[in-house]
């Protein structure tokens, strides 16, 4: 009954359950539209953090990398080790197999080898040992690394924060 639909959806959007943008053209549950917009708030602060990182020798780092693997990084790749060590906040994407890990990988060694800390999680315990495999860095879940508690939630939070100077969330898609 379109009736019911739409006495349904006014209740809900009156009891702020229901998010509907200014030009009614998307709707979302409001408790999910507060978290991304409280998400994206968060992802410009860390943008805008300033970067310390010295760029000088980047390009020798990974000549050396891919060196000691045996195989040159596309020039896609390059860029993108590039990103990642310029920005704060990097999303790595990319299909199967295109050196999504490589990338992150090379980013991280280059970060280590330069003195910076390093924490990579991931959501499962089978990925977070896949993960450990290929990096050959310690790994956890993201429960672990956020030292969750279910009597008491996390430990690690804004006023508490993971002690590292890089956090690496691997499959980050698939985190609710």
């Amino acid at each position: 009954d379109h009736e019911l639909v739409l006495s349904v959806l006014r209740d809900m959007y009156n009891s702020k359950k229901l998010w509907v943008s200014d030009d009614n053209e998307y709707i979302g549950l409001y408790e999910i539209y507060l978290l991304e917009k409280s998400l994206a708030k968060e992802i410009l602060r860390l943008s805008k953090q300033k970067n310390w990182f010295n760029f000088s020798n980047w390009e020798k780092e990974v000549s050396l990398i891919e060196e000691n693997q045996g195989w040159k990084y596309t020039e896609e790749q390059r860029q993108g080790i590039y990103t990642s060590l310029k920005d704060n906040f990097v999303m790595v994407v990319g299909k199967a197999g295109s050196g999504k890990t490589t990338v992150t990988n090379a980013m991280s060694t280059i970060l280590s080898k330069n003195g910076y800390s390093i924490k990579q999680a991931c959501l499962s315990g089978k990925a977070s040992l896949r993960m450990q495999e290929v990096t050959g860095r310690e790994s956890s879940t993201i429960h672990r690394l956020a030292e969750f508690n279910p009597k008491g939630g996390f430990a690690r939070n804004k006023e508490n924060p993971i002690k590292a100077d890089v956090v690496i969330i691997d499959e980050v898609s698939m985190v609710d």
